[in-house]
């Protein structure tokens, strides 16, 4: 059994406070949502954070979207697009008669205006999610075609997330890069306003197509860092919803007043090991060799993360690629056991002479710390002194990016095709490589994948792809992610979705 080094820091702890941040006053026609986390933006083109998908789903819909079977489905488009023979263009036709919501009419000119936008602009996060786009062609007016580079199996899968969302054309010619200032797109609900570090919230949009079928007038995102501080908000009705621990759970249970909605998630929990940059190898001993990485993952008990930090509550797993996915690995099913005399042969092996240090960034949520010192003691048991950096999530994603940082649990929410999954994060041009990996066979291979049309032969390349992965350890992959959210026994019609982008326009209260 094993036990944290010491208690936990003062400097993660909040004031309890039921009344949270300030806010609107929550009315019958409004729902409040506790998160954890602030958005980082409101341009789908420069959004990085999770919580922001969530948002995106809810004010900026996409030309497809993911069902809960984890099916891919038209959205913005009238259809699911249509392959040329040869595989290098496809052809969305497009609604008819949607609005975004400054009334700017949806066609096929203001999807090229935001697949342009996506691709070419500066910064943009969404650039190398699109990179099989050559280019994008009005047909008629409800009519885009898109011409690939090459072959590109999962292409609407990409852009069932903020790659296919649509902005109006008119708000982007009006601010430009200030586009997240007043957002408008076509969705349930629109942009309303942002209270940095307090909330954020959303109305209910009246040129949406469907806004009859939309129960709700206001959703108000609060942000609320401690799990606590949301359970108590949660019990006392100041919020409808909110984004619980695994340890609220038996309260909820046993409260009339309350409901668990959970579910497991295709995100994951792991921890990312700076390998390559901004300028190099990082002089760092989990950067400089593999075996050192190999050493540091044997000193991990899944099974005892799961249990004293998740209360038993999550699946162990080893790659980005797990059951239910039918792209599973099967090899990768049962994950490495610890062994600490293992991991001490390969740190001897490697060269490396304890106390190996290794600085490990973690978020300052109460969760968070425990993880982080649950593998503080663990690691130690094999001669790794790991020190803990207590920073904000904010400061951890800009710390990540910039690859300034040793190791971090950090996680991912995870996409329900494999080519995300590995791509984005493995690739060395992949948007979320903060790791700074870069191994032009394995890029290769990951390349090749996404253009393979037999199930088969492309299970069997993601499995490669997995094997190369597991090899190079820079992310070290521990528990699938469960969404566990509490919600009011009153609000009706809302479910958390595995791909963690909820649909909100469903929710309402049973007095309405």
């Amino acid at each position: 059994m094993y036990s944290c080094k010491r208690l936990l820091m003062a400097c993660v702890l909040s004031t309890l406070s039921l009344s949270g941040p300030v806010a609107a006053t929550q009315t019958d026609d409004s729902i409040v949502f506790a998160v954890r986390w602030e958005v980082d933006s409101f341009d789908p083109t420069f959004s990085t954070q999770r919580v922001g998908r969530l948002v995106f789903k809810n004010m900026c819909e996409s030309l497809f979207g993911v069902n809960d079977q984890l099916e891919v489905y038209p959205v913005l488009a009238a259809e699911m697009p249509s392959i040329a023979n040869d595989g290098l263009s496809m052809t969305i036709p497009l609604r008819s008669g949607l609005k975004f919501s400054d009334g700017t009419e949806l066609d096929a000119e203001a999807v090229k205006i935001s697949l342009d936008r996506h691709i070419n602009t500066e910064g943009s996060r969404r650039a190398s999610e699109l990179f099989f786009i050559d280019s994008v062609e009005v047909v008629d007016v409800h009519t885009v075609k898109i011409n690939l580079k090459e072959p590109f199996v999962p292409a609407a899968a990409v852009m069932a997330d903020r790659s296919g969302t649509i902005m109006s054309p008119s708000r982007l010619k009006e601010l430009g890069k200030d586009f997240g200032k007043n957002p408008s797109c076509v969705a349930p609900f629109k942009f309303a306003e942002w209270s940095q570090g307090n909330f954020f919230a959303l109305e209910r949009d009246p040129q949406y197509y469907n806004a009859g079928n939309v129960a709700i007038d206001r959703v108000e995102f609060r942000i609320m860092k401690d799990a606590s501080i949301r359970m108590a908000n949660l019990r006392t009705g100041e919020v409808d919803l909110a984004e619980v621990s695994h340890r609220d759970i038996a309260q909820i249970e046993g409260d009339d007043n309350l409901a668990l909605l959970a579910t497991d998630s295709v995100g994951w929990l792991d921890i990312w090991i700076n390998i390559g940059h901004p300028d190099g190898p990082p002089d760092t001993a989990l950067a400089r060799d593999a075996r050192i990485r190999e050493a540091f993952e044997l000193t991990l008990d899944r099974a005892q993360i799961n249990k004293l930090i998740y209360g038993g509550t999550r699946k162990i797993v080893c790659t980005s690629i797990f059951e239910p996915s039918v792209w599973a690995v099967p090899e990768y099913k049962n994950c490495p056991a610890r062994d600490v005399d293992r991991a001490k042969a390969l740190l001897k092996e490697a060269g490396a002479t304890p106390p190996v240090q290794v600085d490990l960034m973690i978020y300052s949520d109460t969760d968070s710390v425990r993880l982080g010192e649950l593998i503080q003691t663990m690691a130690g048991d094999a001669g790794f002194n790991v020190e803990l950096q207590v920073v904000d999530f904010a400061t951890a994603i800009k710390e990540a990016i910039a690859g300034t940082y040793d190791a971090s649990p950090i996680g991912h929410s995870g996409r329900v095709d494999p080519h995300e999954n590995v791509w984005q994060h493995h690739h060395t041009n992949g948007v979320f490589n903060w790791t700074g990996g870069s191994d032009p066979e394995l890029d290769a291979l990951i390349e090749g994948a996404k253009s393979i049309i037999g199930f088969e032969e492309r299970r069997a390349a993601y499995a490669e792809i997995v094997k190369r992965i597991q090899a190079r350890r820079n992310q070290l992959y521990l528990l699938q992610d469960r969404i566990l959210i509490g919600a009011r026994a009153q609000i009706k019609g809302f479910e958390p979705s595995p791909d963690g982008l909820w649909d909100i326009k469903r929710a309402r209260k049973a007095s309405q």
